[in-house]
């Protein structure tokens, strides 16, 4: 399924929103599928819903299968999409198109291996984009059916933008240090000549 938008059109990558009941565009209630049960979705009345929500990052669970299952309102707040569309999504279709990849990878390696980190940027709605950091983390599963996967992504614009500065600073330097070798190096190289011709005229002497 295609990244999908909450005006109800198709997303470019071919998904579609679905409809309400009656035809329209609203979002329906509660967070997670409903063949999860009463209370077990991420907006329903459980334990879930509470605990995640008390978490101030955008957090979601995926199934063995790979699909959305739970989130918490921060992920909403900072992607801008509601219930029925984050149901829609597939974990990678959160990220940006160069990240589903490494988002991917990320969640199988967290299956293989447990954890797994890497560095995204979270899409959001509106076409911006955060910039984050990911862990996933395998979680076990009473039923041994599936093997969940709770995912974490840190909020890093500040950091982004420190690290951006720095980067810009550094090739500040480096133009300043280019320029002020340029400027140091050319006396220098008059002088040698001058010395070098000082010491020819008086061997000539």
């Amino acid at each position: 399924r295609g990244a999908v938008s909450e005006s109800g059109h198709a997303a470019p990558d071919g998904g579609r929103r679905p409809q309400a009941a009656d035809g329209g565009g609203s979002e329906q209630v509660g967070r997670g599928p409903a063949a999860l049960g009463a209370g077990t979705g991420s907006h329903g009345t459980g334990l879930v819903t509470t605990l995640l929500d008390a978490i101030p990052e955008p957090v979601f669970v995926t199934d063995g299968a790979g699909s959305l299952v739970h989130w918490n309102e921060a992920l909403r707040t900072r992607t801008g999409y509601g219930d029925a569309t984050l149901a829609e999504l597939r974990p990678e279709q959160l990220f940006t198109a160069d990240d589903r990849e490494v988002v991917a990878a990320a969640l199988s390696a967290a299956l293989e291996d447990g954890t797994a980190t890497n560095r995204v940027e979270l899409g959001r709605r509106d076409g911006t984009a955060m910039p984050g950091a990911l862990t996933a983390t395998r979680l076990a599963d009473a039923t041994g059916e599936s093997s969940p996967v709770l995912v974490v992504v840190r909020d890093r614009t500040t950091e982004a933008a420190y690290e951006q500065e720095l980067a810009r600073q550094r090739e500040r330097l480096e133009e300043v240090v280019s320029s002020l070798s340029h400027d140091v190096r050319n006396p220098l190289n008059v002088v040698s000549g001058r010395v070098q011709l000082a010491r020819d005229t008086a061997d000539e002497e």
